[in-house]
């Protein structure tokens, strides 16, 4: 779904252009799911150099579901995998109705920020700053991935759940339930194992894992995703080095089953490939710069040039890696992986990684730099800077020049939350 910046936009600056999106997702009201994508897109332009503008994040995307399912880039801490079953089971032993529900459940996770806040960690809280004004709660961001560990049963959106609560609430009578008895099958609509909430859940809450917490949460992902690499790491964990920027840093692939070593090896290998695209195309926006004489410009095309200097010698480095990849099993695991990517970006993918194959000169290559100008085009329309000056002069020196990491940060932080859970038990 394209979000259409206007033309007054292309003035806008970062956090102009950040507001704009944010609030275009106010309006995107027919589908949850692509509100959480949204929100998604709009964390990326929080994170310097990670905006996709050749449009390549499709195949990003699809590694990062192969290799981490069920988790996201604006995910913090896994122990919110509880608290929102725990604050929408409360829900259901309250028996709010349906009219109450959404305002209740928003007052709930208001309150837990505060409980967390109490527990004396700010770090990974979600609200911390913005409190009571949060827009973004913690269900919204976790409803999907509850749904893909299996801890949530219920199939709909957060909306149709609360359309539903009273219907439930009339059936509870037939099983004999009394309100308040914290015994009702709460759990009808959610995994039956969920472990019960802490006595202090409102009071002073942490986002520390208990052991049985811990081991929960790795049974649904070892039960849901047994052949990904987060149900490998979670298996027999252990805490993973903060400054771990990829998981080929910290996996040994000799440990992995051969089907999942292949898989995390065309994720490095799309990772390091791809990344000369990024690189080229911001050196073509420096040197568009420099033609001109925008301020910094040349220190930019200088840069650029040694970047790509040294990533052409990593290729070299790899030529014997790259060389063995089976570039149809590769697009195999790709498009298997549920996430869409279109056959213009297989085709601009297929070029990149065959010249990057060939030991080609990609730095000099007139078809490259034609092919890296028309993705722009197509996906910016008038808003791209290889074609629009003013664009040109917007753009910030780094614009998609991230390495991709399909998730492993937020995948890291899951696994030593559980380790570290374990270990305390």
């Amino acid at each position: 779904m394209a979000l259409g910046l206007g033309r007054n936009d292309e003035r806008l600056d970062g956090d102009q252009q950040r507001a704009v999106v944010a609030s275009a997702v106010g309006w995107l009201d027919q589908s949850e799911e692509q509100q959480r994508k949204m929100r998604e897109i709009i964390a990326l332009f929080a994170e310097t150099g990670t905006i996709d503008d050749i449009g390549i994040g499709a195949v990003r995307d699809a590694f990062s579901e192969v290799l981490f399912p069920g988790l996201s880039t604006v995910q913090t801490r896994v122990r919110y995998l509880l608290f929102v079953p725990w604050v929408y089971q409360r829900l259901e032993i309250e028996r709010v109705p349906s009219r109450r529900a959404d305002e209740q459940t928003r007052q709930w996770e208001i309150a837990l920020i505060y409980s967390l806040l109490n527990g004396g960690g700010k770090e990974g809280v979600i609200g911390s700053e913005a409190k009571d004004t949060l827009k973004q709660l913690p269900s919204f961001i976790y409803w999907g991935g509850l749904r893909s560990f299996g801890i949530r049963t219920f199939t709909g959106t957060r909306s149709e759940y609360f359309r539903s609560m009273d219907r439930f609430n009339s059936a509870a009578p037939t099983r004999g339930a009394e309100v308040g008895d914290a015994q009702f099958d709460q759990r009808a609509r959610w995994h039956t194992n969920v472990p019960e909430p802490p006595e202090n859940l409102w009071d002073e809450a942490t986002l520390d894992l208990t052991g049985e917490e811990a081991r929960y949460l790795q049974e649904r992902m070892l039960a849901s995703h047994p052949e990904s690499l987060l149900a490998h790491l979670v298996r027999s964990p252990v805490n993973v080095p903060n400054d771990s920027q990829f998981p080929w840093d910290t996996v040994d692939a000799d440990t992995l089953q051969p089907d999942l070593a292949t898989k995390l090896g065309f994720a490095r290998y799309f990772s390091e490939a791809i990344h000369g695209a990024s690189l080229l195309y911001n050196l073509m926006l420096a040197e568009a710069s420099q033609k001109r004489s925008l301020p910094g410009a040349d220190d930019r095309v200088n840069g650029y040039q040694d970047r790509l200097a040294a990533w052409t010698g990593e290729m070299k480095a790899r030529a014997g890696a790259i060389e063995a990849v089976d570039r149809t099993e590769f697009w195999q695991v790709v498009l298997g992986s549920g996430v869409n990517v279109a056959w213009p970006v297989q085709r601009f993918i297929n070029l990149w990684l065959n010249a990057v194959g060939a030991g080609a000169d990609v730095v000099n290559s007139d078809e490259l730099r034609t092919a890296i100008s028309d993705r722009e085009r197509q996906l910016k329309k008038s808003l791209a800077r290889l074609a629009n000056p003013h664009a040109l002069e917007m753009w910030r020196g780094d614009a998609g020049v991230a390495r991709f990491d399909f998730r492993w940060r937020v995948g890291r932080s899951a696994v030593n939350d559980i380790a570290t859970g374990l270990q305390a038990a």
